[in-house]
């Protein structure tokens, strides 16, 4: 009965979920003001170069990612490089079937089985990475803003990152201060920060800007190939809006995302047919790297959990 009743919760998010991207698709096309098979149209006769140029991108993006996630995974639990990089595009793979962003949960339960440590300390270490992403956009505006002209928005946008973050350093110390504080807390804060290792978040803070910098090159690259100009400002603004839509709990982010970066381009003034085609043939190329990677890094760490079970019985 306690089956039926998951397996009908998780049916219902699974065709809300569908519904939601099925709708944002549907309302980014009306956008656009053409039919689909203009669209199609548009796709095929953009560059391959282009396709090539997100998804060549992505690869070093998600490898850059990686390294930070590496840096603050190995505190809770022993983890390889190359390890990491397997779980991260598996954790992708996951999220391209999986709304809200269900292959993290995948990619913590592959960490916490090739580790053998907490299920609790990895989902602290977890959102001590996503923090460290977020953060990583503020130094990148700044960088972005003095090498063009910053947008309206800039210093609002700046001011209100800097509270979140305090916020959530505030409420993390907080927690630390509790007199008593329950098992799975004390885990989660140790994959936060582990105690007495503060030294330990310098290097995945230096390295927290270079994402957000990357693939704001790489959207530049794309639109040149597809004859989209984009300028650093642009290209940030467009990426910023891309990743404020994906907060839409859809598979992939499919059409959140794409309905956010056709709006950004529109706003910055670009037509409305070339803007989601844009929007859409990276999306593609982003897509193409995404299942190849996790498809050969699921094959591998499938074989590396056999290879430790089939030897666990004779330790």
């Amino acid at each position: 009965m306690q089956f039926m009743e998951i397996a009908r919760a998780r049916g219902v998010r699974a065709l809300v979920a569908c519904v939601v991207t099925a709708g944002l698709c549907f309302a980014a096309l009306s956008a656009s003001q053409q039919p689909p098979g203009a669209l199609l149209a548009r796709i095929g006769g953009t560059s391959p170069f282009a396709f090539f140029v997100a998804a060549a991108g992505w690869l070093v993006l998600v490898s850059v990612q990686c390294l930070r996630w590496h840096l603050v995974a190995s505190r809770v639990g022993k983890l390889s490089f190359s390890e990491a990089l397997a779980l991260r595009a598996i954790g992708n793979l996951a999220n391209t079937v999986l709304p809200a962003r269900g292959g993290d949960a995948v990619r913590v339960e592959l960490f916490r089985a090739l580790a053998s440590t907490s299920r609790a300390a990895v989902v602290g270490a977890e959102l001590a990475d996503v923090w460290l992403d977020k953060i990583g956009w503020l130094p990148s505006l700044l960088l972005v803003c003095a090498v063009g002209s910053p947008p309206a928005w800039a210093a609002r946008a700046a001011m209100l990152m800097t509270v979140l973050i305090a916020a959530a350093y505030a409420l993390a110390t907080c927690a630390r201060r509790l007199a008593r504080r329950p098992d799975w807390l004390e885990a989660v804060l140790t994959g936060i920060a582990p105690p007495g290792r503060a030294g330990a978040w310098l290097a995945p803070l230096l390295i927290t800007p270079l994402p957000w910098l990357l693939e704001t090159a790489v959207l530049m690259g794309v639109g040149r190939v597809a004859g989209i100009e984009l300028g650093p400002t642009g290209a940030f603004v467009l990426l910023t809006a891309q990743n404020l839509a994906l907060i839409v709990p859809t598979p992939a982010g499919l059409g959140a995302a794409e309905a956010g970066a056709a709006s950004a381009l529109v706003a910055l003034g670009f037509p409305r047919e070339a803007s989601l085609t844009f929007a859409v043939v990276y999306r593609l190329g982003q897509l193409g790297a995404i299942v190849v990677a996790g498809v050969v890094a699921a094959l591998l760490v499938a074989r590396k959990l056999k290879r430790a079970r089939a030897l666990a019985p004779a330790r």
